[in-house]
């Protein structure tokens, strides 16, 4: 599937404090600035926007595997082939920790 939004990976850059000013965390891909993040009343709601928007793109491509696995037409009465099974819940378990900020 071809996508229109900038390849990932993305990260997250900034949200340290400057002089007791709180500054934006950054998303970025390679070299470019994808978002920024506005400044929150909570620290802590900020970084987990900046997680969130930082995982998108390996959330798209977790659930794009997903549902062409769904949809393949190796699933079963019995299930999935296991091997590959094995891999897309990986990935969707990566994804999801990497939008709620628990992957570092």
């Amino acid at each position: 599937m071809h996508t229109k939004h900038t390849p990932g990976p993305w990260h997250v850059k900034g949200g340290t404090p400057l002089v007791g000013i709180d500054r934006p965390y950054d998303i970025i891909a390679g070299a470019s600035l994808i978002a920024q993040t506005l400044i929150a009343p909570e620290r802590s709601a900020a970084a987990a926007n900046a997680a969130l928007m930082a995982a998108a793109p390996h959330l798209l491509a977790a659930l794009i595997d997903l549902i062409a696995m769904i949809d393949s037409p190796q699933i079963t009465i019995y299930g999935v082939v296991d091997q590959q099974w094995t891999v897309t819940k990986r990935e969707a378990r990566d994804a999801i920790a990497r939008a709620t900020g628990a992957a570092q």
